[in-house]
């Protein structure tokens, strides 16, 4: 009906062609200004997204090189298994070693005994069993006993490549079992000055053939720690005889 009417009332006229041409024309181009909007904002999108894209495959190849990284180190500490168990089985092997030989030293030698606090001392025993730290210090307590000598206690432990609070448990130690004795001032006390030590006899004139003992048997060792160990002995105790000569 609408076109039948819109026909009828527009049948004479001679401009509907023109304008129907020009609204044509006018949508066309209000469609191409729409077209190039919507091309605009899908292109920033799109831009957006690749952007993104990027980013994503960077932060991917960043994981991906932290995992290659994180499988070589694991790669690395597999690899170094076997040498910890073999180092495990040389000090295993070492610590049957120092029991043997203090088996076989322990047969047919002659036992230094003195009574101290209602025991037996074994001075031979003791020194065989002692640590190699421990040797050096009963026989700086020997030299400090017959020069007369006083000393700092760093300065011991500084030549016996040790430390002063090791060897100060060692002496309190010795002194609770009573086979080592000294006198201290208050001030001694404070700057860790020690003087007029008396050893257990035995104990004191035997330390230094047991440390010969022990770096006879640390240099044929096939440890290589324990033929180092071996081979300053001599020294250490050159520095120990230097250190607490009589004034």
């Amino acid at each position: 009906m609408i076109i039948v009417l819109t026909t009828y009332e527009f049948a004479d006229s001679e401009k509907l062609v023109d304008y129907l041409s020009f609204g044509l024309t006018l949508s066309s181009i209000l469609l191409a200004i729409v077209a190039i909007f919507y091309s605009i904002v899908s292109n920033s999108e799109l831009a957006r997204t690749l952007g993104t894209m990027s980013g994503s495959s960077t932060e991917l190849q960043s994981v991906t090189k932290d995992l290659q990284l994180a499988t070589d180190q694991l790669s690395v500490q597999v690899a170094q298994v076997p040498g910890s168990i073999d180092a495990m089985k040389e000090t295993i092997d070492a610590t049957h070693e120092s029991v043997s030989l203090m088996m076989s030293q322990s047969e047919g030698s002659e036992v230094v005994s003195v009574e101290t606090s209602d025991r037996s001392f074994s001075a031979e025993a003791f020194l065989r069993t002692t640590s190699m730290n421990g040797l050096f210090t009963c026989y700086a307590m020997h030299l400090a006993e017959k020069n007369g000598a006083s000393f700092l206690l760093s300065d011991v432990a500084e030549v016996i490549g040790s430390s002063s609070d090791y060897l100060h448990g060692y002496l309190i130690a010795l002194g609770g079992i009573g086979v080592v004795t000294w006198k201290q001032t208050p001030r001694d006390a404070e700057e860790n000055i020690w003087g007029q030590v008396d050893i257990n006899d035995g104990l004191g004139s035997a330390s230094k053939e047991a440390l010969t003992l022990r770096k006879q048997y640390y240099e044929s060792s096939e440890n290589e720690t324990r033929k180092s160990l071996g081979a300053k002995v001599e020294t250490k105790i050159e520095e120990l005889e230097q250190l607490l000569k009589a004034a």
